[in-house]
């Protein structure tokens, strides 16, 4: 049983921290007396998480999706005896936010995509559709709902968010929460979307077939870390979309799971939280057409159900229909989604609690890892103040020409040259082996031609072009990777260089030496550390087109797909464009001469205190250190108890 009282403890502790806000605490508070489990649902937009709902949770087309055009809201699923949904629509300011986005036409990509999904947003809207804004909070039916939320609908466009109550015993202490892609366009929806996200517990990850992506990643980075989540399960959807047969199925979600592994991220938090993590795969889709019974279907569905037919010879073996939809709900695999969030539903208790202990600690991390960088700088400080007196009587004057000299010679660096030629280096290394790995894959051996009636030759090739393709994606990355590295090394040979240099005067001592070499170390390898490294999948699903043989064809496919642009740092596409920006940003001779301003200033005012002056500015140094000492051996002892506290809210269930 958890000590609440303990729990107390480090919140009050917390509330008389300085460093903490006070409405933190508040939330910290109510978060121990929720007695709801929230789910949340999270992805990019398109990659069916309104789809994954309706199989999963409905077992009907209840909120827009892929099937149909549709709409973006924010949703909350939860449990009542009543049916009944709650509608907030969208205020004036949304829309003027979201006609400044639409009106940009630069070129910076992130942005662009912004401005293309706000435009897109607005062409949705109905006419006259200023006189639904800023409504108060609405109660409809649930029938009601697809003129909120379809593309079509009399409202389209314009909720915001929605809250659906609905008699599910399943939903009994859970709630599930849809959220909108976090590209979303609506400012105001995607702080909604972040304030509901601090208070989920354990979230679905909704992937498509391209599997993890920037995107992804900054979500993990920028979102989780420190939102209390205790657990996510990643959900590959529209397994259907993948060139394989449906026996195929578990193997991609192995091939999923290895690329996720092999994502570059810095964070130990979230990569450890990554490490974790579960993983299965769904057609919801699939699901759906089995779901929903066939008489009840919308064209689209049925449509979707035919084409379900035609590729998949599996779903033609029923002699029945009821039979049949038996066999697009089992080959969908939804009920592995559903054991997932039946088995966190049972374990809810433990994310009750485990969530907020894991909000409290992150939390305190961060505060620990503030602090040992503030001991850090004082002590370096503290260092400083060591100079012997000999060392005041030194000239001001030669002093202050020296530094001079040692910044007009950093002028000098060839770093960022070096790292450029770095970046050509690999771009020509991954070319080489684009030509060798063309080489020796594409013949009419590895990719024949199918037959009369052989259509599963072509499946194959496919199959084969797939994972030749994924090997030399790991190749790219292990160059990129090694790119990285040299940048690394690059960098540190040139502070090294640096450091000999200013070490053949007696005018910097050696405890300054090392406080300058850490700290330009650090500042330029933190620039590369933050360059991401990432390689989208460039799969196919199908052959592709043209008159060539087969292995003509995919070989063509792989050169186009891999052509000089994307093998560079000169399209917005090219995978060398981030690490070529990085070489430009590593600005050396800026950093160099700004720690070397900020180390002149240091030792001069050392070298003009008097020795009295030095003692006491040693003992109140000493005694910020002793301080803040004390806080991390608090907070060190905080996070012992919240992880032992974890401990037994694990043993106990």
């Amino acid at each position: 049983m958890i000590e609440r009282a303990q729990i107390q403890s480090i919140i009050d502790r917390l509330k008389e921290n300085s460093r903490i806000d006070g409405a933190f605490c508040n939330e910290l508070d109510d978060s121990f007396e929720s007695q709801t489990l929230y789910i949340g649902v999270v992805g990019k937009m398109k990659v069916g998480k309104s789809s994954l709902v309706n199989s999963v949770v409905f077992g009907d087309t209840v909120l827009s999706s892929g099937v149909a055009p549709t709409t973006v809201t924010l949703t909350e699923i939860s449990y009542s005896e009543e049916e009944r949904v709650i509608v907030e629509m969208m205020t004036s300011q949304d829309v003027e936010e979201l006609k400044s986005q639409a009106a940009y036409n630069g070129d910076e990509q992130t942005l662009k995509l912004k401005a293309e999904a706000a435009s897109s947003t607005l062409k949705s809207f109905p006419k006259e559709y200023e006189r639904h804004l800023n409504l108060t909070e609405q109660t409809i039916k649930l029938s009601d709902l697809h003129e909120y939320i379809d593309a079509n609908g009399k409202y389209s466009g314009l909720a915001k968010s929605v809250k659906i109550f609905i008699n599910n015993e399943n939903l009994k202490g859970v709630t599930i929460i849809d959220t909108p892609g976090f590209n979303d366009p609506i400012v105001s929806r995607g702080e909604a979307t972040k304030r509901v996200l601090s208070k989920c517990h354990v979230l679905l990850f909704v992937h498509d077939k391209d599997g993890y992506d920037n995107s992804d990643v900054r979500l993990l980075t920028e979102q989780i870390e420190y939102a209390g989540i205790s657990e996510v399960v990643d959900i590959l959807n529209k397994v259907d979309m993948l060139s394989t047969s449906i026996d195929e199925w578990p193997d991609e979600l192995e091939y999923f799971v290895q690329g996720r592994n092999e994502i570059d991220i810095q964070n130990s938090n979230v990569k450890s939280l990554l490490s974790k993590s579960r993983a299965t795969y769904i057609s919801s889709l699939m699901a759906l057409c089995g779901l929903v019974p066939y008489d009840k279907m919308n064209d689209d569905l049925k449509e979707q159900f035919g084409n379900f037919e035609e590729y998949f010879e599996e779903l033609c073996q029923g002699n029945t229909r009821e039979q049949q939809q038996h066999d697009f709900v089992r080959y969908s695999n939804v009920n592995s989604v559903i054991a997932e969030i039946n088995r966190l539903s049972k374990d809810g208790s433990v994310y009750l609690i485990e969530g907020p202990l894991n909000t409290i600690k992150g939390r305190l991390s961060s505060i620990k890892n503030t602090i040992e960088s503030e001991i850090e700088t004082k002590k370096a400080s503290l260092e400083s103040l060591q100079v012997g007196i000999e060392a005041s009587k030194r000239s001001l004057d030669n002093f202050e020409e020296f530094m001079f000299s040692a910044m007009r010679d950093i002028k000098s660096s060839s770093l960022s040259l070096n790292l450029s030629q770095l970046v050509l280096s690999s771009i020509k290394q991954s070319r080489d082996l684009r030509a060798s790995a063309s080489s020796s894959e594409f013949s009419e051996e590895r990719y024949p031609e199918p037959g009369l009636f052989t259509t599963g030759v072509s499946k194959d090739n496919v199959a084969s072009y797939n994972t030749f393709v994924s090997g030399f994606e790991n190749q790219l990355r292990d160059v990129l990777e090694n790119l990285k590295d040299s940048f690394r090394n690059e960098c540190k040979k040139e502070v090294n260089e640096l450091i000999t240099n200013l070490s053949s005067t007696s005018y910097i001592d050696t405890n300054h030496m090392k406080l300058l070499r850490n700290s330009l170390e650090n500042t330029l390898i933190a620039t590369i550390n933050d360059t991401d490294i990432i390689v989208p999948s460039k799969r196919l699903s199908s052959v592709p087109n043209g008159t060539q043989k087969h292995w003509d064809k995919f070989r063509s496919a792989f050169l186009n797909t891999y052509d000089d642009l994307r093998l560079s740092d000169k399209a917005e596409d090219g995978i060398f464009l981030g690490m070529s920006q990085t070489a430009k940003d590593i600005d050396f001779v800026y950093n160099a001469r700004l720690e070397l301003d900020d180390l002149r200033e240091i030792i001069k005012k050392s070298l003009n205190k008097s020795p009295l002056q030095k003692q006491n500015e040693k003992e109140k140094i000493e005694s910020k250190i002793s301080s803040l000492e004390s806080e991390i051996k608090s907070i060190t002892s905080d996070i012992d108890l919240i992880e032992e506290l974890t401990k037994k809210v694990k043993e106990n269930d």
